[in-house]
């Protein structure tokens, strides 16, 4: 055998090589997506936790919560504290619809998240709120918000 049929059979192991290595590349791309996407929703059910556990731990926010839901009468200290709330709440729900549309978040586990969003939204006091508040935020929240109202 001389260098030039070496060298050929060299060229063809290096081919093999490439394409193996391209399609190694590509399964850990896939196997990655789909721990991301498990990841991005654990780190969204975490965000619903923390939220349910601070109006939990908070007898007045929790009484603020639901006062300001309902649109019923605030004082302006209460009044802040569920604007700052409904924002922590609207920045949440703005993160996982990011996360959706982008393909991060398992669409079949959207459905909860959104009726749950949507239906918090779609009392009296929080409809008043969006409508003062809803330029802080992006369009996609927004047409998601905006489709019950």
């Amino acid at each position: 055998m001389n260098w030039d049929a070496i060298g050929v059979v060299v060229e063809g192991i290096g081919a093999v090589a490439v394409v193996a290595s391209l399609f190694y590349l590509v399964i850990e791309v896939r196997r990655n997506t789909g721990v991301q996407r498990d990841a991005n929703y654990a780190s969204s059910v975490n965000l619903s936790k923390e939220f349910l556990q601070i109006l939990m731990g908070d007898p007045d926010l929790s009484l603020i919560w639901e006062k300001g839901l309902a649109d019923e009468e605030l004082d302006d200290a209460q009044r802040a504290r569920f604007n700052v709330t409904m924002w922590s709440y609207a920045r949440s729900a703005q993160h996982i619809v990011y996360l959706v549309e982008t393909g991060r978040f398992p669409k079949e586990e959207w459905d909860g998240f959104r009726e749950s969003v949507q239906h918090t939204f779609g009392t009296k006091g929080a409809q008043k709120w969006w409508s003062e508040q809803k330029w802080r935020f992006s369009s996609r929240l927004g047409t998601m918000i905006d489709v019950n109202n």
